[in-house]
């Protein structure tokens, strides 16, 4: 269908390259002509595209492993500083609890020194107390 009908609309230019010969006649327009390979040449044009697939796909490759490389080395020095950190922050905390435990035992230190010397001050009251007891006793009346 498409054939006739380019041949209708383009008659004259047909007519004419058929005078001019041109072609041969309209047959020759539409046909085909099939390349003829032999077995050789598909065999060598098999291996020309594996080598070109191949080229290609170690060009990715090698660009994906060195992208990969450079990631990894990146993160292993982070990995470094982190590390460096981390060992820096245990040390830190492992002071301030041997500074907190120290500042425990002076603190319970000076409540034992408050305390017995509490208990020193009251040991001496009571020989005072009396006279202590008799003014709160006039103050009240």
């Amino acid at each position: 269908m498409l054939t006739s009908k380019t041949l209708t609309l383009n008659k004259f230019i047909v007519d004419l390259m058929v005078q001019e010969e041109i072609i041969k006649s309209l047959s020759c327009l539409f046909k085909i002509n099939k390349p003829e390979l032999n077995v050789s040449d598909i065999t060598e044009y098999k291996k020309r595209l594996e080598n070109i697939i191949n080229v290609l796909l170690e060009e990715k490759l090698t660009h994906r492993l060195s992208d990969s490389e450079t990631r990894l080395n990146s993160l292993e020095a982070i990995t470094q500083s982190h590390s460096k950190d981390i060992d820096g922050m245990k040390s830190d905390i492992k002071m301030m609890q041997t500074d907190l435990s120290l500042f425990k035992e002076s603190s319970s230190n000076n409540h034992n020194v408050t305390h017995k010397l509490l208990i020193l001050i009251i040991n001496r009251l009571p020989s005072q107390m009396p006279t202590l007891q008799a003014e709160q006793a006039t103050n009240s009346l």
